[in-house]
């Protein structure tokens, strides 16, 4: 499967549990970069967030949801580039791991 749909002509397996949200491809990316669920400290807005991005267009996204159900879907206005993926610091804070050793801590702006 490759989201709620079939890949390649193939059939939903019996065990498929559908994601919560999906995006067209065409012209937003190629291959979604899964992150983490925000707790940090410097980004309040942010708290309880899923932050994702995708590896060809490289937009920082956000999902809210409540009782199950997406809420909101955003669009942190950065890009990271080819996102390969995320990781919570030590500190808290959420850092995003690029193609070529690359390393961005999300900060505010």
């Amino acid at each position: 499967m490759e989201g709620t749909h079939p890949f390649r002509g193939g059939t939903e397996p019996a065990n498929h549990v559908p994601p919560v949200h999906e995006y067209d491809r065409t012209g937003l990316g190629c291959s979604v970069t899964g992150g983490f669920v925000y707790r940090g400290e410097a980004l309040p807005d942010l708290q309880g967030s899923y932050v994702f991005s995708d590896y060809c267009d490289g937009t920082l996204r956000t999902l809210q949801m409540a009782d199950g159900e997406v809420t909101g879907v955003g669009d942190l206005g950065v890009s990271g580039g080819e996102v390969i993926s995320f990781v919570e610091g030590g500190d808290g804070e959420l850092y995003v791991l690029g193609s070529g050793g690359a390393v961005w801590r999300v900060d505010p702006a």
